[in-house]
């Protein structure tokens, strides 16, 4: 199984390669969690993508607003990315 350490990196480089054309920024982890079972590692990742007004400000944490939240399912045994999806906030 790997670590909580290389699920992050796994999931911070996927998000940054899939959305590589929005230029993000500010890219950070936001949660992380295993299943139950042991079998997924799911890690829930933000950033700022690169063309919206005021993106360095929110890069820094100074702001949630325009922030895009993926979650990053990945499986426990080798890290292999299984989805991307979009993380609604509650």
């Amino acid at each position: 199984m790997i670590t909580v350490k290389e699920a992050v990196k796994a999931a911070m480089t996927s998000v940054a390669d899939v959305f590589s054309g929005q230029s993000p920024i500010g890219l950070r982890v936001e949660e992380v969690d295993c299943s139950e079972d042991d079998t997924t590692w799911h890690v829930t990742v933000s950033f700022v993508p690169g063309a919206l007004p005021g993106a360095a400000a929110a890069s820094m944490g100074f702001s949630s607003e325009g922030r895009e939240y993926k979650t990053v399912t990945l499986r426990a045994s080798d890290g292999k990315v299984q989805s991307l999806k979009i993380r609604q906030l509650a």
